[in-house]
């Protein structure tokens, strides 16, 4: 509320939050303000793979990876750095709105995403979502919820006769219901 020597004028928090040209007052948001300070917290943790995690100079770094780490399944995620891009990887204990690591999580889930201009490997795209690599070829074909959060190495492995190319698994290499991958 904003309170002159004549009368009073109410203005909406959005309407506050927006530039003065376009008639705001300029205010910072402050759920972006305070993404924007978590978002320094996760340079560092962006900067090593889990591989590598423990060449960091930071105390701290390292253990929150370790805590991370700990949460997941060893064939879940090759990389940390995967869950915080992704949501279908991250386990129920980070989905919930208790703890700090959460808002680490969530300064992330606020960036816009572009992805134009990546270059993803072949041993990432096996950690990936389906739903973030198959593109239904018919309108009419498209994947059940529980397949398109499946990670692709249920249904594509690596090609050993080219190189950093994926190909489809044989039905005898399916090591779940051959069936549900199939489709």
């Amino acid at each position: 509320m904003v309170v002159s020597s004549t009368n009073t004028e109410v203005f909406r928090f959005t309407t506050a939050c927006l530039p003065r040209s376009l008639g705001g007052l300029g205010l910072i948001n402050p759920i972006l303000q305070q993404s924007a300070l978590q978002l320094r917290w996760l340079i560092p943790l962006m900067k090593f793979s889990s591989n590598k995690i423990w060449e960091s100079s930071s105390i701290v770094v390292p253990r929150i990876v370790g805590l991370i780490l700990s949460h997941l399944s060893p064939q879940s995620v090759l990389d940390h750095r995967a869950i915080f891009l992704f949501i279908q990887h991250r386990p129920s204990f980070f989905k919930t709105t208790y703890g700090s690591l959460i808002l680490l999580f969530q300064a992330v889930d606020r960036l816009p995403k572009s992805f134009e201009k990546v270059v993803v490997t072949a041993t990432t795209c096996l950690t990936m979502p389906l739903a973030s690599l198959v593109v239904p070829s018919e309108s009419n074909h498209i994947l059940s919820q529980p397949i398109a959060n499946k990670p692709c190495s249920i249904a594509y492995t690596l090609n050993t006769t080219r190189e950093n190319c994926l190909r489809p698994k044989q039905f005898d290499e399916l090591t779940i219901n051959p069936t549900t991958v199939a489709r």
